[in-house]
């Protein structure tokens, strides 16, 4: 729930598109008019809407207003990023997300300063990040060691294995 109101992926009319509805399920409303795919929708402490859209060749990560408005691109590196993640903290402007750099790795990315930060490399297929409710931390799957949740700092510091397993989808609370 978001702005009063419930985003979500359907293929209602042909193709994968982002749709908003009353927290009733009535008054339906198409956010994004693209022949490409637009999927996973979540919404940041500020109202907006990060989604994930083919748009451009491959997938990348962009904005929107709740209403639909003022749709962007926001990342421009690594070849399929997904899985967007807001900080829910409204004083800092972050965004997790699963980018493809060679292996699949987190990022996260101030779109104040437009700086990225690379959080993991090299140590098995990294996805699903989440923040804490306060930001300082990053939970967010490794295939690592097994597999398992991970935890670690803004800057991919001490990064820590607190849950063995597979995960998927993961979000603090």
């Amino acid at each position: 729930e978001c702005n009063g109101r419930l985003y979500f992926t359907s293929t209602r009319d042909g193709n994968s598109e982002i749709y908003s509805s009353s927290l009733r399920g009535d008054n339906i409303q198409r956010l994004t008019h693209h022949p490409a795919i637009d999927v996973s929708p979540t919404c940041g402490p500020h109202g907006e809407i990060a989604f994930v859209s083919s748009r451009h060749g491959s997938p990348q990560i962009f904005l929107m207003n709740g209403d639909g408005s003022n749709q962007r691109r926001i990342t421009y590196r690594g070849s399929h990023n997904q899985t967007p993640a807001f900080c829910p903290d409204p004083a800092q402007s972050l965004i997790a997300f699963t980018g493809r750099d060679g292996g699949l790795d987190i990022f996260t990315l101030d779109l104040k300063t437009k700086v990225y930060t690379r959080l993991t490399q090299g140590q098995g297929a990294n996805k699903d990040p989440t923040f804490s409710p306060d930001c300082r931390m990053i939970a967010f799957h490794s295939s690592r060691g097994g597999g398992g949740i991970y935890v670690t700092n803004q800057d991919g510091l001490n990064q820590h294995r607190v849950l063995s397993g597979h995960a998927e989808t993961l979000r603090w609370s």
